[in-house]
Parts: structure tokens; sequence; C-alpha cells
């Protein structure tokens, strides 16, 4: 990955890891493709990461962190459930949009990756519906069934 200016090292390995689940899948990650796509040897992620393991959590809490953040602010915000709603589906658009292949790595990367964050959304998810049904502004359906039909909508899931 070669650059006019080159970056940190840390940073390369990140964003080849980030490229290669995205455009290959999780299991064409491996150490070898990720330094090689780096342009590192194999021993200088090892400086960097203790391993893959701890390389793939870093990324999953750098790049969901940042759209988790910012859907517990709509969540807890005086906005409308309406409103709640198209922002987190905004959000998570411009999310895409600045991040396609960080976007796919979350979608690809298993959950039990997460350090909270993936969690804390769909608590925050929940508690938002929770509200919104408690003041006669949502359905009173299962919590689950809706987290997962709003994110079909969101992701644009085929039936």
């Amino acid at each position: 990955m070669a650059t006019g200016k080159r970056k940190n090292k840390r940073e390369e390995i990140i964003e080849s890891a980030v490229w290669l689940i995205a455009h290959a899948g999780m299991e064409a990650a491996t150490i070898r493709a990720i330094t090689h796509r780096a342009g590192i040897a194999e021993g200088a992620l090892y400086r960097h990461f203790k391993s893959k393991w701890e390389l793939l959590e870093e990324i999953y809490e750098k790049r969901v962190a940042r759209m988790a953040e910012a859907k517990i602010d709509i969540a807890d915000s005086d906005l409308s459930f309406d409103d709640k709603l198209r922002t987190w589906v905004r959000v998570t658009h411009e999310f895409y949009d600045e991040y396609p292949e960080a976007f796919t790595f979350v979608l690809l990367t298993p959950h039990r990756l997460d350090k909270d964050i993936f969690h804390r959304q769909g608590k925050t998810f929940s508690r938002m519906f929770v509200d919104a049904v408690q003041c006669g502004k949502a359905r009173d359906i299962e919590i689950p069934l809706a987290q997962s039909h709003f994110s079909g909508v969101i992701l644009n899931v085929p039936a």
C-alpha cells in the first residue's frame, strides 16, 4: 500500500487488515496477507500487536466506537422518536459513506470481538424503542424483533 506520504506502520497494518477482510473475507486476512499489503515484514506486525486477535479487536473498537457514541447521543437527545430514527439511519449511512470497508469489516467480524460497543448500540436502540412505546409513539412489540427489522431496513437486507 504505497502512498506518497507514508502513514505510521500501525495505521497501515490496520488499514490493510480492514481492506482484506472487507474485500476477501476474514479467512483471507492472514498475518502474511496483512503484512504483505502493508508492505512490512511479518515480524513487524508483532511489534504493534500481540496477535491477529488483538489487531482485530483494536480495529473493531476504533471503527465502531465513533458510530456507537453518535447513536447514544441520538437516543439521549430531545428529538422526537421519528426524528431519532431518521437521524440514526442518516448517521449509519454517513458512517458507511465515510468508511465503506470498515462498515463491511464490522458486518463480517465475529461479534465476540467487541468490548461492549456492539451491545451498547443494541441496548441504546432498545432503550430508545422502549421509551417510544411508553410514550405511545411506537407499537409494543418484542424489542429483538424491532431491532432486527430496523437493522434489515437500514442495511437494505432482502427478505
